[in-house]
C-alpha cells in the first residue's frame, strides 16, 4: 500500500499527476515517494502536506525539487490555490 504513488506514475506517465502520500510512513513516506516519482519523471511537481516538519527536513525537501509544503490545518480553498500556483508556474 505504501508504494502505490510510484507505481501509478509508471503506469500513467502523464504530465499532470496527482498523488497523496503520508510524509511519515514506515515503508515509503511521501517524500521518498516523490523521489521515486522524480526518478521516473524528472519534471514531476509535488506539494508535500504535513502536520509537522523541522527546518532541516524542510530545506532538504525544497532542495529535492518539491514546489511547496502545506502544514495543518488544511483549508480546501488554500489547497486548490496552491495546486493552481504550481500548475501555472510550469506553463
Amino acid at each position: 500500500m505504501g508504494r502505490r504513488p510510484s507505481t501509478c506514475t509508471r503506469v500513467t506517465s502523464t504530465p499532470l499527476f496527482s498523488s497523496s502520500a503520508i510524509l511519515v510512513c514506515p515503508k515509503l513516506d511521501g517524500f521518498n515517494a516523490f523521489l521515486k516519482m522524480k526518478e521516473i519523471n524528472p519534471a514531476v511537481k509535488a506539494i508535500i502536506a504535513t502536520g509537522y516538519i523541522d527546518t532541516e527536513q524542510r530545506s532538504a525537501i525544497f532542495v529535492s525539487g518539491v514546489k511547496d509544503i502545506m502544514n495543518k490545518p488544511y483549508v480546501p480553498v488554500e489547497i486548490l490555490h496552491r495546486i493552481r500556483e504550481v500548475i501555472d508556474s510550469s506553463m
